[in-house]
């Protein structure tokens, strides 16, 4: 009956490693925060399948979110340090929708019917990992932000102040 808690510990991991991120994901090698991270949450998910206890269960999960959430951000970041931001990040967010609708489509009659849980976890492992053999395509480092890297400081109007908090307030909501 707990199980469906399982989705929101996921998300506690996934959101507090999003939130370090401002202090950390332009810092250091994002091809080594990506290799490490993948076989964390990999095996995470793997060890729920064969763990009883739902406090253990329940920490697996937390650490599965946080190290999907450090491959999110940096897959994120490298698509805002493209020459066209928000094309790719369309790109990157249909291709996300596509591949999760196929796979939300297609595990409860070839995964979840003849393997249970064990194989939703086995399965989402195996695609968390898949992402490593993309790593030598990726960069290490990104191209914009770094510490000597002058910003330009951008006025804009109290309505669009107000504008930008609502948005964000509707993103956290």
């Amino acid at each position: 009956s707990d199980a469906g808690l399982m989705g929101a510990f996921f998300f506690v991991g996934y959101t507090a490693v999003t939130v370090s991120a401002f202090f950390w994901a332009r810092k250091i090698n994002w091809r080594l925060v990506c290799l490490v991270s993948a076989p964390i949450a990999a095996s995470a998910l793997i060890a729920t399948g064969y763990v009883n206890s739902y406090l253990l269960n329940t920490l697996l999960i937390i650490l599965a979110g946080g190290a999907s959430s450090a491959i999110y951000v940096i897959g994120t970041i490298a698509v805002g340090d493209t020459s066209n931001p928000p094309k790719w990040m369309g790109a990157k967010i249909g291709a996300e929708t596509a591949l999760g609708g196929v796979f939300l489509i297609l595990s409860p009659s070839f995964i979840v019917g003849p393997f249970g849980f064990k194989g939703i976890v086995f399965a989402l492992a195996i695609v968390t990992l898949a992402c490593i053999i993309f790593l030598p395509l990726f960069p290490s480092r990104g191209s914009k932000g770094s510490e000597d890297e002058t910003g330009t400081l951008v006025q804009i109007s109290k309505a669009e102040a107000v504008s930008l908090w609502c948005l964000l307030a509707a993103v956290v909501i």
